[in-house]
């Protein structure tokens, strides 16, 4: 399936200065966003490695949104208003 619209992707260093700017670490980011933990590693690695990956745009508008002012306590009720049961590893 095609993508009707195609954006430019952070790279890894776009993507870890991201979370620095947001003040969060990977596993916080993992727990924020319920992503798995070997996606935002392959995402942190450098264009060379070949498990490297671009995280998909919604990082990128995310990171963007959680800067907001209010934006990251809003991303963390959210959060913690959907995490299930017994996923908690305490990170964010």
């Amino acid at each position: 399936m095609s993508r009707a619209y195609d954006h430019e992707r952070l790279t890894a260093d776009q993507f870890s200065a991201g979370l620095d700017e947001a003040g969060i670490t990977p596993g916080q980011f993992q727990r924020l966003t319920g992503t798995g933990r070997n996606s935002v590693a392959n995402w942190l690695r450098p264009t060379n490695d070949p498990k490297a990956q671009e995280p998909p745009f919604w990082v990128t508008s995310w990171l963007a949104l959680v800067l907001l002012p209010g934006g990251m306590d809003r991303a963390r009720a959210v959060a913690e208003a959907k995490l299930i049961e017994g996923n908690d590893d305490g990170e964010a």
